[in-house]
């Protein structure tokens, strides 16, 4: 039974790339985990970056007959932009792209999307036990870069079932579990083996598994998220400085005392 929770979790989990029809501008397309209550981003890689002036994204929630257009943020030959939680519902959404092009006017992707061929992804119902993990970073609307290298994840609401130290951590399907600390219902992951899991220039998938005490199957939850090729502000100090950083902003925002608390490995 745990198996099959879980492999089914893996098929709905790893980011979606998408390979239509053959387009001039287009070569491309990337989801995270379409889910119900999480922001969805859509990554475009382009050629022939030189004839495009922009690139627009047009969906159209479930249930609704319009679509919604929302401009992607060009950087080389990439494309993105985020559509929002609340536009994202079951069971799925359409979607198309719009080329505007210097010289030949608008394109379109897929190229025959006038005639009511869209691209389509299929939007996972949320399970009221995603709300007991609590995803601190990476924050889905902000890439990260590899020196920001960090997950920090709270299970403060994470249920008594629940046995914190069984808990497994997986990026692009590689287990980083080892590389874990836990204080308490803090759970901090950085290092090496966290950078070496991470695909820079695109997007990235996390898969975090809780158990029970009896090692059974608690719940999977899965997210997306960007790394960038740019650089960012390395986090200062060691992960262990940084717990110690969260922890006190934790205890000043009154979410868990952890003044006696003591980290430990899984």
């Amino acid at each position: 039974m745990l198996k099959h929770l879980f492999r089914t979790v893996i098929l709905f989990f790893i980011p979606t790339i998408l390979f239509a029809q053959v387009s001039n501008f287009i070569t491309g397309v990337e989801l995270t985990d379409a889910r119900e209550g999480l922001d969805l981003t859509v990554k475009v890689n382009l050629t022939n970056t030189n004839d495009i002036s922009d690139i627009t994204l047009a969906y159209r929630v479930f249930g609704t007959s319009e679509f919604l257009r929302a401009d992607m943020d060009m950087a080389g030959a990439l494309a993105r932009v985020t559509i929002p939680a609340d536009k994202i519902k079951v069971p799925s959404l359409e979607y198309y792209f719009i080329i505007d092009t210097r010289n030949s006017g608008e394109e379109y992707y897929p190229i025959d999307a006038q005639n009511q061929n869209f691209l389509r992804v299929q939007v996972q119902p949320k399970s009221e036990k995603d709300d007991e993990i609590i995803v601190l970073n990476p924050d889905p609307g902000s890439p990260m870069s590899i020196e920001d290298a960090l997950v920090t994840i709270s299970l403060l609401k994470a249920s008594d079932e629940v046995d914190k130290s069984k808990t497994k951590i997986f990026i692009n399907g590689s287990d980083i579990s080892s590389s874990m600390m836990i204080a308490e219902d803090l759970i901090i992951v950085a290092g090496d083996k966290l950078a070496n899991s991470l695909k820079k220039g695109g997007l990235n998938s996390m898969r975090v598994e809780l158990y029970k005490a009896d090692g059974s199957g608690y719940h999977a939850y899965s997210a997306g998220f960007e790394v960038t090729d740019r650089a960012g502000a390395r986090i200062a100090g060691s992960a262990f400085e940084y717990f110690l950083n969260v922890r006190a902003e934790s205890r000043n925002e009154n979410i868990r005392d952890y003044s006696s608390c003591t980290i430990t490995s899984p």
